[in-house]
């Protein structure tokens, strides 16, 4: 028999030795985790997120752009669809929980408005309400100012729109 041969046969039957013998704890735990957490993921991501019962959330920063974490979040997005697939939307400010902005849009992406949208300062006192019709500010929009004193009316023409 050939050495040559018998030495690359050895090597390719023979399992290499396993760098961490699987008996330590914390390798067992490290394992218990990374199988519970793709249990959990797996999970989450076979729910149906159209459901009426499930809120969603998302961190904004100071310009309500979506953040990923709390690091620049100042706002905190929460909505819920209901049975006409509309998502009604709610931002509040994280520190003080006050509510800013209350309102629906048609889309998952929560960017076309439609219907009643009502905007609050900081303090809670409203700073805006009016109609929304996909996306486009119409008809009459009261305002505010800071204090709470009524501010002249905005009136925004019917919405058209272009095919």
């Amino acid at each position: 028999m050939n050495t040559s041969n018998y030495t690359l046969h050895k090597h390719m039957t023979t399992r290499p030795a396993p760098i961490m013998p699987i008996h330590h704890p914390w390798l067992s735990s490290f394992w218990s985790c990374c199988i519970l957490g793709a249990i959990v993921a797996m999970s989450l991501s076979s729910l149906n997120t159209t459901s009426a019962q499930l809120p969603g959330t998302h961190y904004l920063d100071r310009d309500r752009e979506h953040q990923i974490g709390l690091r620049n979040a100042r706002f905190l997005q929460s909505y819920q669809i209901d049975s006409a697939e509309v998502y009604q939307v709610n931002i509040k400010v994280i520190e003080s929980g006050a509510l800013v902005m209350t309102g629906a849009y048609t889309d998952s992406t929560l960017t076309t408005e439609q219907g009643y949208f009502h905007y609050f300062f900081a303090n809670g006192s409203p700073e805006s309400e009016g109609q929304f019709s996909n996306g486009i500010k119409t008809g009459i929009w009261k305002r505010w100012n800071f204090v709470g004193d009524a501010k002249t009316d905005r009136i925004y023409p019917p919405s058209t729109i272009i095919y």
